[in-house]
């Protein structure tokens, strides 16, 4: 979640990078860090001979709106743009109010930018980088991702470098530039560590081979087998192994099923370490 670039407020941003709080603030004031203290002492509207009370941005509630709505303070009805259009190059739409149409006066309200882009572009979209790159960041950040409690859920995060607060552009392009190419078109990104953080001395681009050997549901080796076995024998149950050693309850179940004769039913690496226990 990107936070609010004001020093030690973890609000979640609003516009500008701002939380809605010091953005409001920043939209009223011209600060977002203004106080009512501040308010006291500017006291009227700062146009010579309004004596109103002061309201945002050093004026009265008049000349603030008539400010923010078409940049001057002392605007007058008569001064409306003369060609009726937006005045961005290219813009033919209707005029709305500080020159501009109403979608670019939208964005001006908004970001402080009547050119601004909500996703600024980096020609990787339909690349396979950028979309592995943005499947990373959902299932480490989104809990609303089915497999969110897998990633983000057990704690595994994605370093600074790969995910810039505010920069998604120069994320994307450090991600890509760290990975390098794929190996082969059935590759994918696999991480060496299945416990640590998605960054570059952990990721590797892997066939599907390479990481089902890497996956949690596989770690099974014939000491893990064994102290299952172990444990069960000591009057632990099933599901107290899952959760001791944490690993899922089938597998467990599967490694402590035997045949009618009271050997174990399992695979040939279950097999080889029955007379341990």
């Amino acid at each position: 979640m990107k936070i609010c670039k004001v020093e030690n407020c973890e609000n979640k941003i609003r516009a500008k990078n701002l939380c809605n709080k010091h953005y409001l603030r920043s939209y009223r004031h011209g600060d977002p860090l203004f106080t009512e203290r501040e308010r006291s002492i500017t006291g009227i509207c700062k146009i010579e001979g309004c004596e109103n009370k002061y309201y945002g941005l050093g004026y009265c509630s008049k000349h603030y709106a008539r400010f923010k709505k078409y940049g001057d303070p002392l605007f007058t009805k008569n001064e409306k743009n003369i060609t009726g259009i937006c005045k961005i190059e290219g813009c033919d739409n209707k005029y709305y109010c500080k020159n501009l149409c109403k979608k670019h006066y939208s964005k001006l309200w908004e970001y402080g930018d009547p050119l601004f882009t909500k996703n600024e572009k980096h020609g990787l979209t339909n690349t396979f980088g950028y979309r592995t790159w943005l499947h990373m960041i959902h299932r480490c950040t989104n809990p609303k991702v089915s497999n969110f409690k897998n990633y983000g859920g057990r704690g595994i995060q994605v370093c600074d470098r790969w995910n810039i607060p505010g920069d998604k552009k120069q994320s994307v392009l450090n991600f890509i530039s760290d990975m390098g190419p794929r190996k082969s078109d059935e590759s994918s990104i696999d991480r060496k560590n299945n416990n640590g953080n998605y960054e570059p001395g952990n990721c590797r681009w892997s066939s599907k081979k390479t990481q089902n050997r890497n996956t949690r549901d596989t770690i099974l080796n014939q000491e893990i087998v064994a102290e299952i076995r172990k444990l069960f024998t000591e009057g632990k149950t099933k599901l107290e192994i899952s959760k001791k050693l944490d690993i899922k309850y089938q597998l467990i179940y599967d490694v402590l099923r035997k045949n009618e004769d009271g050997s174990w039913k399992c695979w040939e690496l279950v097999r080889k370490i029955k007379e341990k226990i």
